[in-house]
């Protein structure tokens, strides 16, 4: 299985709408992914991260979740969903339910109760593994004080369905390890969008950070950029990138922002955040938006 070829590119990590009332705005959610998926500068989407707040989405909204996603028509772009950050059972449970919705595989954040041993992360990730799902690992920072390490993808390079990693530890020395030693055979992908440019430099195949709710193109050209040896492009936007990130994060509200863009978009209706500010932006923020969007 190993290296799956789609597995690559510019990954949103998609945001969830809410009502209010704290409930799933599970319409919006579909047309959402739909209206990324239908994007040229998207590959995917990596669904249930913590840019979809899944520290505070219960089980069954998990699964009323991926059941929707499993409903979308994605052709050749791929959806890797979260399935960590629960007790195991729920977690095996999740994943399967991914495979049977025809999704492509799961990224597993690492819960905080497991000790931080090298050997004690791989064991646990064996188990996940023995379900037979391609899964990546998945390294939060917002969850627990997990974080890379090239001794324990190599011994997960062992089991044949472990395809990738998402890290976003911001540790550029161990990535670039994982990327020097086992970058031919599984998918890094850069956490950080602000690192995107200089993870590719060292083998990284894509990016999934928050900001690509808004602005998935201009990461998209960073790496055609790169890829065409136009560095001084490439660095001018990972600038502005840096620049972008840098206002939507103020305040700890760049979901909000994000679900009111999209709302004025008229794709998604609930605003409400459970994880970060819930914001209104004003007439003057929101235009401030449309500029920085790059959809």
């Amino acid at each position: 299985m190993r290296r799956m070829k789609n597995l690559q590119g510019v990954l949103v990590p998609i945001i969830i709408p809410m009502f209010e009332d704290g409930s799933l705005d599970l319409e919006g959610s579909r047309r959402l992914a739909e209206t990324f998926l239908s994007l040229p500068s998207c590959s995917g989407l990596f669904a249930l991260g913590a840019t979809s707040e899944f520290m505070h989405l219960p089980f069954e909204e998990r699964k009323a979740l991926i059941e929707g996603f499993g409903t979308i028509d994605r052709g050749e772009k791929v959806i890797m969903v979260n399935t960590g950050g629960l007790p195991l059972d729920q977690v095996f449970e999740l994943t399967h339910l991914v495979m049977s919705e025809g999704l492509d595989g799961v990224a597993v954040v690492v819960p905080p109760d497991v000790p931080t041993e090298v050997r004690e992360v791989e064991q646990y990730f064996r188990q996940i593994g023995d379900t037979g799902a391609p899964f990546a690992v998945y390294w939060s920072p917002v969850v627990s004080e997990h974080r890379p390490s090239l001794p324990l993808v190599s011994l997960l390079m062992k089991m044949k369905n472990f395809v990738g990693l998402k890290d976003s530890s911001r540790d550029m020395v161990t990535f670039t390890d994982i990327c020097t030693h086992y970058g031919a055979e599984i998918s890094a992908f850069q956490g950080v969008e602000m690192l995107h440019l200089a993870s590719l430099a060292v083998g990284s195949v894509g990016v999934v950070g928050g900001g690509l709710n808004l602005y998935p193109r201009l990461l998209a050209e960073i790496s055609t950029a790169f890829s065409a040896r136009e560095l001084r492009k490439a660095r001018t936007l990972q600038r502005r990138v840096n620049e972008s990130w840098d206002y939507i994060a103020q305040g700890r509200g760049f979901r909000s922002l994000c679900k009111h863009y999209w709302k004025e978009r008229g794709v998604i209706q609930g605003t409400f955040c459970r994880e970060g500010a819930n914001l209104t932006p004003t007439a003057e923020q929101m235009k401030k938006l449309r500029a920085i969007a790059a959809v």
